[in-house]
């Protein structure tokens, strides 16, 4: 269990994996470069509780609608991190799907089902499976992937536009596979490019893999030896 000595303490975990079942109770809490296999649940008395979760793999989150809220940034939150059925709740207050608390992603991959109760910013984010907010009333959702029939406050340039038929296809959806929660190649120019920036939707949105590859691509003719030809190989 992480529980603060009191209302108002502070815990900061940094480069853990942590295989275990973490319950967080009464504190504010700040996760970063870390991986937390079978993700993080709010106990007894966690009204008081801020969660903050930064570059980071995490398990299912089972998190009170009650508590301070949840800030999600640069990170992967996994249903069912070692199954390949994602059809679960990646987000709730519990399994049946209740709706978890005030929440903020922003270039973040979610593989599973998400319910909270307010949304208040999803900018850049990844939803692979259906988003259902209860308060739609506030809140946005900007340059995201949206599953169908999710509820979710006022999109911004979402994906996929319902002019098309755009789809999330992944490399895969399996923790510790080489291409986890990576877009695939086939992926349409209106996810891979779809974020704010240019750059991919989602967790890894700060590999600017686009960009890169068109920097690449606009130098390497003019290092190649005379005769010789060049293309781009991607090792996953």
């Amino acid at each position: 269990m992480l529980n603060g000595l009191g209302t108002g303490a502070t815990l900061i975990l940094n480069g853990l994996l942590i295989a275990g079942p973490a319950t967080v109770s009464n504190l504010q809490l700040t996760i970063i470069h870390c991986t937390l296999i079978d993700g993080l649940h709010s106990g007894e008395h966690a009204s008081d509780a801020h969660i903050t979760i930064s570059e980071s793999i995490s398990g299912p989150l089972r998190l009170n609608a009650e508590i301070d809220g949840l800030t999600i940034s640069d990170s992967i939150i996994d249903a069912a991190p070692h199954q390949s059925d994602k059809h679960r709740y990646a987000i709730a207050a519990d399994d049946a799907g209740g709706a978890g608390p005030r929440a903020t992603l922003t270039r973040t991959t979610v593989l599973g089902m998400v319910s909270l109760y307010e949304l208040a910013e999803a900018s850049d984010c990844l939803f692979s499976e259906q988003v259902r907010v209860q308060r739609i009333e506030t809140g946005m959702v900007r340059y995201s992937y949206l599953a169908a029939d999710s509820q979710t406050p006022p999109g911004f340039r979402c994906q996929p536009d319902p002019a098309t038929t755009a789809s999330l296809p992944l490399m895969s959806t399996r923790y510790g596979d080489t291409g986890y929660a990576r877009l695939s190649r086939e992926c349409p120019r209106t996810i891979s490019a779809g974020a704010e920036s240019g750059s991919e939707m989602g967790a890894y949105h700060n590999l600017f893999q686009l960009q890169r590859e068109v920097n690449l691509q606009g130098v390497i003719d003019e290092y190649l030896p005379y005769g010789l030809e060049a293309g781009l190989f991607f090792h996953s």
